[in-house]
């Protein structure tokens, strides 16, 4: 090595030391959190405010600016979160993508979230469309034939989907061929028999996204709802029999860091082992949020590392959004799709569009001009760009 070489290397060493005593000291920090939490039966009420005395407040005030920090890494200690995010990934799913289909049921939507095009003040200028029974149905059976055994069933938050999609779990489950199959649902909220109901005719887990523990910007970008509310379901999906999962938008207007590293501590709190997920914020055409600067990219990818230092073995997607030209600090030179940068910095999850076509094309939770509709042939893109497998029949799902 040249003389010229050596306080490069050793800067380089430092850095590094220094990156993985703060990676050891988060690490400890949240073990110790995790049986605290166990202990005193957080789940349960994870909103909850612990007395500022106690030791589980003092070690989340000791955790959240370590987050708050590598929320914002970038450079070499950018490097060194993903590169340590990879490793655990790696160590923890086998080095795979596990796949899922998803299928779009319905794109009415009671809720009013300001965010979102598919919100209910847009309904009046909406072309309303619910799938089938038989449609849900046909595209398993279709998409089984492909090799995925994985389906998410996601819809705008509508009451009379709910019957919709008992008949088809109903088709499913009773289909020899089909009746193998993991659904995990995103239908919204809705009454606690619900949940039973819909475990009980075969769905296997349900997802819920907070958004965003921050209870004032909750009721300012969720207006019809608190954050309260939104938790009670995830906790009646639970109760149900359901895994449950949770996910933020990074980047909301008005959101700090120190409300992201408060999602974080959060997912862990509710004991969302299973699944996790962060999407960028997009600012949508038709929403009242559409002048709104788009989430951060880096942000977003930095996220999916600290989840997955935290949550060793969940399925973290790499949404199709992060694919989105209105991202922030998105590098215009990228040599690699947003989603598999996604899966570069820990992600381990796609999901494949499988709705009809007729459906998916007027399904707007992203605006429809510029959503991604990932099929197999950008899920074999991903594939290539990060030499991960594809796993189309992930049984541990």
């Amino acid at each position: 090595m040249s003389l010229e070489r050596e306080p490069q290397q050793h800067n380089e060493n430092e850095t590094r030391d220094k990156f993985n005593a703060k990676l050891s000291e988060l690490a400890v920090y949240w073990l110790k959190l995790k049986n605290l939490w166990e202990q005193t039966a957080t789940s349960r009420d994870p909103l909850t405010n612990n007395d500022p005395d106690t030791e589980i407040a003092g070690l989340e005030e000791k955790i959240a600016p370590i987050l708050i920090e590598l929320l914002n890494a970038s450079g070499a200690e950018r490097e060194l979160l993903y590169e340590k995010a990879r490793k655990i990934r790696d160590e923890n799913t086998d080095k795979k993508i596990q796949v899922r289909g998803v299928i779009e049921v319905s794109n009415i939507c009671r809720a009013n979230c300001l965010y979102c095009p598919m919100r209910r003040d847009n309904l009046p200028t909406t072309e309303k469309i619910r799938i089938t029974p038989k449609q849900i149905y046909n595209q398993v059976k279709a998409t089984k034939k492909e090799g995925i055994t994985n389906f998410f069933m996601q819809s705008g938050e509508d009451p009379q989907i709910i019957p919709v999609v008992l008949e088809a779990l109903s088709l499913i489950k009773n289909d020899p061929e089909t009746r193998d199959i993991k659904i995990v649902l995103n239908l919204g909220d809705h009454l606690p028999n619900t949940y039973s109901k819909l475990h009980e005719a075969g769905a296997d887990g349900y997802l819920i996204k907070h958004e965003t523990s921050d209870k004032e910007l909750h009721r300012l970008m969720r207006p019809h709802s608190t954050v309260e509310q939104r938790v009670s379901h995830l906790l009646q999906a639970r109760q149900a029999g359901m895994h449950i999962g949770t996910g933020v938008i990074v980047g909301l207007p008005g959101q700090t860091d120190q409300s992201l590293a408060q999602d974080i501590i959060f997912a862990g709190r509710i004991g969302s082992e299973q699944m996790v997920s962060c999407s960028p914020f997009i600012p949508g055409e038709t929403t009242p949020l559409a002048g709104e600067q788009a989430g951060d990219f880096f942000k977003t990818l930095n996220m999916i590392a600290i989840y997955r230092l935290l949550f060793p073995a969940a399925r973290i997607p790499a949404v199709s959004n992060l694919d989105s030209a209105k991202l922030s600090t998105r590098p215009p030179d990228l040599k690699i799709s947003g989603q598999s940068a996604g899966i570069n910095a820990g992600a381990n999850g796609i999901t494949i569009n499988v709705t009809p076509p007729a459906i998916r094309d007027i399904y707007s939770i992203y605006d429809v001009k510029t959503r991604e509709i990932v099929d197999f042939s950008k899920a074999k893109r991903i594939e290539k760009e990060t030499g991960l497998t594809l796993d189309l029949d992930d049984k541990d799902t």
